[in-house]
C-alpha cells in the first residue's frame, strides 16, 4: 500500500490539493483526499500553508482523524 499512496495517492493530491475535501470543528484548517485501496477507504489528512502542501495523517477513517487531532 506504501507504494500506492507514495506513488499514485500524493502525486495527485500535489496536482489537485483543493480537491480535498475540507474539514470542520477541531480540524477546520485540514483537508482529507479519500481513496479506496482493497475496498478500504483511506485518508490523507492535510492542511496548506500557502503553495505547500503539509500531510498530517494517513490511515482508514478512525485512526487518520484520531492521529490528526
Amino acid at each position: 500500500m506504501a507504494k500506492i499512496i507514495v506513488n499514485e495517492q500524493i502525486p495527485a493530491l500535489l496536482k489537485q490539493p483543493l480537491q480535498g475535501r475540507p474539514k470542520q470543528g477541531d480540524l477546520k484548517n485540514v483537508r482529507s483526499w479519500d481513496f479506496n485501496f482493497r475496498d478500504v477507504t483511506f485518508r490523507i489528512l492535510y492542511d496548506l500553508e500557502g503553495p505547500t502542501v503539509r500531510i498530517i495523517a494517513i490511515g482508514v477513517h478512525d485512526v487518520a482523524y484520531r492521529k490528526a487531532k
